[in-house]
Formats: C-alpha cells, sequence, structure tokens
C-alpha cells in the first residue's frame, strides 16, 4: 500500500509538472494570439482607412483631370479667339501699311514716301491719321471731313511744289496739299458761338477731336466752323434758326452745309477709314495681348494642375502598393493566428487529459487515506489485545525495533504525503473550474471503484493479517494522537480556508458595489457640472437680452426688482404687449390718400385682367377654329397631293407605286407633323426616298411638284435644270409629261437636256461670235416646224 501511495505520489508530481508546463505554453500561445489578433485588427483597421484614401485620391485624380479638360476646353476657345484677333489684327496693319481705301494717287505718293528720303521729309501725313476721337463722333466726323480726309499735310508751299512735280513726272494723279503755312485757321464766329448754347449741341469739331498743335491750322480751318449737334431735328431747328450761317453735322451723319443743301444717308467713305483702323489696331492689339495673358495664365495653371495630378497619381499609386502589401501581410498573419488556435486547441486537449488523470490520482489518493483509517482503527482493537500478546512481543523485541524503525520512516513519509496533498488539493481547485471533459476519468473511475470494492472485501484478510503482525505496523497511542491532531488540524485549516474564501466573495460583492455607486456619483456629478455650465450660460444669454431690450444690466435691474412679481403671469402680459405692438405696424400718415390711389389702380387694373382674359379667350376660340378649318383643308389638300403623286409616279416611272405619308411622331400639333415620302419604282420593293438612287430621288422630287401644280395650276413657272440628274429615257420621259402640263401652265425651263429642247415651244441661248461681245438668240421651233412642211 504504501509502495503505491508512493508511486502516485510520484506520478501526480510529474503530472503537476507536465500540467503546469502545458498551463506555461498555452499562456505564452494566448500572448502571442492576443498579440496577432491586436496585429490584424490594426491591419484590418489600416486596410479600411487605406480604402478610403484611396477612393478619395481617385475622386481627386478625377477632379484633376475634370478640370485640365476644362482648361483645355477654354485654351481651345482662347485659342479660337486669339487666332481671330491676331488675323483681324493682321488684316487691320496690313490695310494701314498698304494705305487702303485712299485714292491711287495718294497711295502712290505715300508709298514713294516709304523709299524716298525727300518725299518723306515733305509729306507730314494725311488728315485721317493725324486726328483721334471718341469712337462716339467716328460718323460725325467722317461725314464732317469727308473727302478731306485724304488731303496731305506739308511744311509750305515749297513742299508743295516738290511734291506736284513729283506726282507729274510719275504720272501718279492728283492729290489735294494742306500746306501749314498757307492754311487759314477759322474764327469763331457770333452765331457759332451763340449756337453752342441750343439744345443739343455738344461743340465745335476742332475741339471734340485731338490733334498735335503743330496742325492747329490745318484742323481750325477743316472743322472750326462745325457743329456737332445730338440728332437732324435738333440740328434742322438751329439750321433755320441761324440761316445757314455754319456746318452743321448730326451724330448720325447728317451734313447740313453754309450753302443751304442738306447731304444725309448711308456713309459709303474710303478716304477715312484710317481713322476707324488705328481704334481696331489698337483693340484688337488689346485684345490679342489679353488674350495671351489669360492663355499663358490657363497654360500655367494648366501645367500646375498636371503636376498636381501626377502627384495625386503617385500617391495613388502607393496607396495601392501599401494597401496590396496590407492585405498580403493579414493573410500571413491570420495563417499564424489559425496555426496558434490549433496549437491551443491541441494543448486544451492535454490540459484536460492532465487534469483528468491528477483527478484520478487524487481519487486513488483518497482511497489510501481511507485505508489509513481503517488501519488506524484497526489499531485501536489490537491495543486491546496487546497485554496478551506482550509474552510474545518480548521475543520478537528486536525484530519490533526495526519495524519501528521502518514505521517512523513510512510516518515521516505519510507526513510528507499529507503536505503534499494538501498542495495539489490547491493547485486542483485552480485549475478545477477550467476543466470540464471527464469522460475518460468516469471510465477509469468506474474500474477504480470495481477494484476498491475488491479491496473492502480483503479488508478483513487485512486486518487479520494486521493481527498477526501487530508488532511491524501498530501505532502507539501517543503516535496515533499525533495523528489525529494533524488530522484535525487540517480539517480546521480547510474550514478556515473556505471561511476565507467566504469572506472574500463578500468583500469582492462589496467592492463591486462600492464601484457601481462611485460610478454612479460621478455621473452624477458630471450631469450637475453641466447643468451648472448651462446655468451660467442662460444667465449670460438673459443678462444680454435684458440689456438689448431695455438696456439695463443686471445690478441696475435688480435694484427695480418687484419682491411680488408673478413670472407666469408677467410673461403673459409680455406676449400681449408684443402682439398688440406689432399689430400696429408702423405709422403711415398718408395712409387713407394712398389707399384710395391704390384702390382706383386695383380697380383698373382688375377690369383690364377681366378685359385681357376675355381677349385671351376670345383668340384661344379663334385660334382653334382657324387650326380646325386649316388641318381640313390641308388633309383634303394633301389626299388630292397624294392621289395625284401616286398617278403622275406611274406615268413618268411608266409602273410602280408611290404615296405620301404623314408622320406624327413627336408632335403634338397635326399641323407639325412631318411628311414621308414612300417609292417604288418599277423592278424594286417598296422603300423611303432615302433609300433610292439620285435618278430616282430626283425623278420622285418632279413628281411630287407636277402633283401639287396639277392641285393648283400656276401661270407660269420656271424649273432650273431640274432634270440634271436624269439619264437620257428619263428626260425623254420628263420633257413629254412637261409638253403634256404646259396646256395649263407655262414653263421656262433652263436645260442642257437635247430631250427637253426638243420638246420646247421656244429656245433661247446666248452666244459670242466676238470675244467679248455677247448676243441674245431665239428660235421658235413650232416656225421653224411650218417652214419645213412648206419646204416639203
Amino acid at each position: 500500500m504504501s509502495i503505491e501511495l508512493s508511486n502516485l505520489t510520484d506520478k501526480k508530481e510529474e503530472l503537476t509538472e507536465g500540467l503546469d508546463a502545458l498551463s506555461y505554453k498555452r499562456e505564452s500561445l494566448f500572448n502571442e494570439k492576443e498579440k496577432y489578433d491586436q496585429s490584424i485588427n490594426n491591419l484590418d483597421r489600416d486596410i479600411s482607412t487605406l480604402k478610403n484614401d484611396i477612393l478619395e485620391q481617385e475622386n481627386l485624380v478625377r477632379n484633376f483631370n475634370e478640370k485640365v479638360a476644362g482648361i483645355d476646353n477654354k485654351i481651345y476657345q482662347l485659342n479660337t479667339y486669339l487666332t481671330s484677333y491676331q488675323t483681324k489684327l493682321n488684316f487691320y496693319k496690313s490695310t494701314k501699311e498698304n494705305y487702303e481705301g485712299y485714292q491711287d494717287s495718294v497711295k502712290g505718293l505715300l508709298n514713294s514716301a516709304k523709299t524716298n528720303i525727300e518725299i518723306k521729309k515733305r509729306v507730314l501725313g494725311v488728315v485721317a491719321e493725324l486726328i483721334k476721337c471718341d469712337k462716339k463722333f467716328d460718323t460725325a466726323l467722317e461725314a464732317a471731313i469727308g473727302n478731306a480726309g485724304q488731303n496731305v499735310v506739308t511744311n509750305d508751299t515749297e513742299d508743295v511744289k516738290f511734291l506736284v512735280d513729283y506726282l507729274l513726272k510719275n504720272q501718279l494723279g492728283r492729290v489735294t496739299f494742306l500746306p501749314l503755312n498757307s492754311v487759314k485757321k477759322r474764327p469763331l464766329t457770333t452765331e457759332l458761338e451763340m449756337a453752342l448754347k441750343e439744345n443739343g449741341a455738344i461743340g465745335i469739331g476742332k475741339e471734340l477731336v485731338s490733334y498735335d498743335p503743330v496742325f492747329e491750322p490745318v484742323f481750325s480751318n477743316l472743322l472750326g466752323g462745325t457743329l456737332f449737334v445730338d440728332n437732324k431735328d435738333n440740328a434742322t431747328y438751329i439750321f433755320k434758326k441761324y440761316h445757314s450761317a455754319f456746318k452743321i453735322v448730326t451724330l448720325t451723319g447728317e451734313v447740313f452745309n453754309t450753302q443751304g443743301s442738306i447731304t444725309g444717308g448711308t456713309l459709303k467713305t474710303k478716304g477715312f477709314n484710317a481713322l476707324a483702323v488705328d481704334r481696331r489696331i489698337e483693340e484688337h492689339e488689346k485684345l490679342v495681348k489679353e488674350s495671351s495673358s489669360q492663355m499663358d495664365a490657363l497654360k500655367s495653371d494648366k501645367k500646375q494642375l498636371e503636376t498636381d495630378r501626377d502627384k495625386a497619381l503617385d500617391d495613388l499609386s502607393v496607396m495601392n502598393d501599401m494597401y496590396q502589401g496590407k492585405r498580403q501581410q493579414v493573410v500571413l498573419e491570420r495563417e499564424k493566428q489559425a496555426n496558434i488556435e490549433n496549437q491551443l486547441i491541441e494543448i486544451g486537449k492535454d490540459v484536460e487529459r492532465v487534469t483528468d488523470l491528477i483527478d484520478t490520482v487524487n481519487q486513488r489518493i483518497g482511497e489510501l487515506g481511507v485505508s489509513l483509517e481503517t488501519v488506524s482503527t484497526g489499531g485501536k482493537e489490537l491495543e486491546q489485545k496487546k497485554s496478551t500478546w506482550q509474552s510474545d512481543a518480548l521475543k520478537h523485541q528486536a525484530e519490533f525495533d526495526a519495524l519501528k524503525a521502518e514505521r517512523d520512516a513510512l510516518t515521516e513519509k505519510s507526513t510528507d504525503i499529507q503536505i503534499k496533498i494538501t498542495e495539489l488539493k490547491a493547485k486542483v481547485s485552480a485549475y478545477g473550474e477550467e476543466l470540464e471533459r471527464l469522460i475518460k476519468t468516469i471510465a477509469e473511475a468506474k474500474e477504480n471503484n470495481q477494484r476498491l470494492f475488491k479491496s473492502n472485501e480483503g479488508a478483513s484478510g487485512i486486518i487479520e493479517s494486521l493481527r498477526l503482525d501487530q508488532e511491524k505496523v501498530a501505532l502507539t497511542k501517543e503516535e496515533q494522537d499525533y495523528v489525529n491532531g494533524i488530522r484535525v488540524e487540517i480539517d480546521n485549516i480547510e474550514v478556515y480556508k473556505e471561511d476565507l474564501r467566504k469572506r472574500q466573495g463578500e468583500k469582492e460583492t462589496e467592492r463591486q458595489s462600492l464601484t457601481e455607486q462611485i460610478t454612479l456619483l460621478s455621473e452624477k456629478k458630471h450631469e450637475e457640472e453641466l447643468a451648472l455650465t448651462k446655468i451660467d450660460s442662460d444667465l449670460e444669454y438673459l443678462g444680454q437680452s435684458i440689456y438689448e431690450d431695455y438696456q439695463e444690466t443686471y445690478e441696475t435691474a435688480v435694484l427695480k426688482r418687484d419682491e411680488n412679481y408673478d413670472i407666469k403671469t408677467g410673461e403673459q402680459e409680455i406676449l400681449r404687449i408684443r402682439r398688440r405692438r406689432s399689430s400696429l405696424g408702423s405709422i403711415n400718415g398718408n395712409a387713407v390718400e394712398e389707399y384710395k390711389v391704390m384702390k382706383e389702380r386695383y380697380d383698373e387694373m382688375t377690369t383690364q385682367k377681366e378685359d385681357l382674359l376675355k381677349a385671351e379667350e376670345d383668340l384661344r376660340q379663334a385660334i382653334n377654329t382657324i387650326k380646325t378649318e386649316m388641318l381640313a383643308q390641308f388633309t383634303e389638300g394633301f389626299e388630292k397631293i397624294n392621289t395625284n403623286f401616286q398617278k403622275i409616279f406611274k406615268e413618268l416611272f411608266g409602273g410602280g407605286r408611290a404615296m405620301l405619308q404623314l408622320d406624327y411622331e413627336g408632335v403634338e400639333d397635326k399641323l407639325d407633323a412631318g411628311v414621308e415620302i414612300v417609292a417604288e419604282p418599277p423592278g424594286k420593293k417598296l422603300q423611303k426616298l432615302s433609300l433610292l438612287s439620285g435618278g430616282e430621288k430626283a425623278l420622285t422630287a418632279i413628281a411630287i411638284l407636277f402633283s401639287i401644280l396639277k392641285l393648283r395650276p400656276m401661270p407660269f413657272c420656271v424649273l432650273d435644270e431640274i432634270e440634271a440628274a436624269l439619264d437620257e429615257a428619263n428626260v425623254d420621259r420628263f420633257a413629254r409629261y412637261l409638253q403634256k402640263f404646259s396646256k395649263e401652265t407655262q414653263f421656262i425651263v433652263i436645260t442642257h437636256r437635247k430631250p427637253t429642247m426638243e420638246m420646247a415651244d421656244a429656245l433661247f441661248g446666248v452666244t459670242m461670235q466676238e470675244k467679248g461681245v455677247s448676243k441674245m438668240v431665239s428660235v421658235k421651233l413650232s416656225d421653224v416646224g411650218s417652214i419645213d412642211d412648206q419646204l416639203a
């Protein structure tokens, strides 16, 4: 029995060490699994964040692309405008450089001045190039100056003499010169000074334009006696009042001359276009410059957007790489996590198995303890018979001493076993809540129960054996009392330990209750703090409201406080007074008069509204009546044209069939319906006009034309090469039908086709017997036919 107990003890120590190792390994795996779980959660969170970032980055790239496309469209449009501006600018510059619009003589002289230094230093410029004005005076200035805009300005008469000789020598024509030393300034007359005060008078011509002061004589002579007026009515009044004492020009170009004549109508100037050309050059240079600046800005913006887009694309590529890397890392982490979970499952199975074995060992140790108690009971009975066996004990004293020593050793070992049992019980109780599966242990326990049952049956034999060997195993009373005392101590310790557990549970419950109370108090404290904050905010708001409404502060309002004030009654009174005040509105002393005026206007407009509604209803009825009649007439006419078309089509094509169909698809009003032409020439199937050949289309159109003419014949009709697309056979059919139709309508046909000419009553043509001389030729074919008959 002692050997089995020793073996069980060793086995239990071995199993306990194995269980500790398994528990340590399982704890390590749990920690490692938690790390992988945390890592996977972090990776999942990173992947989700990356997905959102990728979507945002894709939207950013898409926005950049849309902006770049928008700028491309703007650049394209702006480039179109810029090209147009540049083309017009080049045209205007070319016009100015080539002196387009000037007389040939003036143009020749100015072109000569470009290469001939003598001419260049004598020609100071043309009047049209030396003057500037606001755009609103362009028409008036052109009318006022007239052909004088092409006059050439020189320094003196000697220059004029040289230039005239040059013109005569080179046969360039005649030019009017204005030498500065001989041109007389035009003085301001009294009539003209008085006319400046008249209604519509704008000013004297020379004062409304700008020029170099050097040319004061020229423009004083040309415009010093000319009055600019806003319109022809005011100009006519001034012209009559001052009896044609000075020249008057309106902004629209009418000229009232001092001789009494009046010039008006559309201006078609040639020489003074240079003024508009200079302005247009300046305007288009400005437009080209602004467009170029806009183009540069757009290109810069586009370049910046493309740079940002490329950077966004690079960032998107990096994000995609990171996303793929994170996904691969998650796969690896999940594989490692699954491996650890599998190891934990295996370790759990091992722990259950070892725990079951420990329970079995503990149960067996307990059974051995019961057996020891039984042995102890047997020892008491043997003590009673000790006296009878005293004589035999003396004989075996030596053997007894040896056995006693062995017993002491066993007792010491038993004590150690009891201590280890206590330790094992503590450890087993710690693991007992975690281990639940006992299937294998139950089977082993059943076998042990059977074995113990057999052991109990042999207990009597053991007792009998102990009686015989009482010297070897019997304990003294002191030893038995000691063992019993130890057992009582163990029981007391167990009771104390259980009491401690109960107290610990009570303290834990008390701790949880106190924790919950602390949590509730903390939440209540937070709510009270929020309430205090809200009260402070409300007090501040109320203080501001009092100051805004009544210009009172809290301190001044406290002095006016009424102790018996009822808040509810006061609030109702305040609301009543405010409603009353709002209902009064602002005071308007003219309200009665304004009401009368508005009432009269309202009555008048109501009457007008009723008249308009009645007129609208009458118009709608008239329109509906007209539309009904139009639809009836149109339907009737369309059916007749369709009938004529079917007959004429067969005559022109020599068979086949055709029809006109109304297409009401997509229209609400039947009068807006389209017309579908369906034709079936001989030998072909019925199909739409768009599927026919060119000649068939032309002949079908001719059939429709004759169908319309047959419905309402006209006195005469002009046909311009209507049969040009037809072949000879169809041209002959057309000509014969045209001759047949000419009984009701006279046709004038422009043609180059022979069959049509042959069927004509008369031919008209143009011949050129001499180069550059055209002559009309006409022939009546009916006369030709009669002459041939006479000759025959």
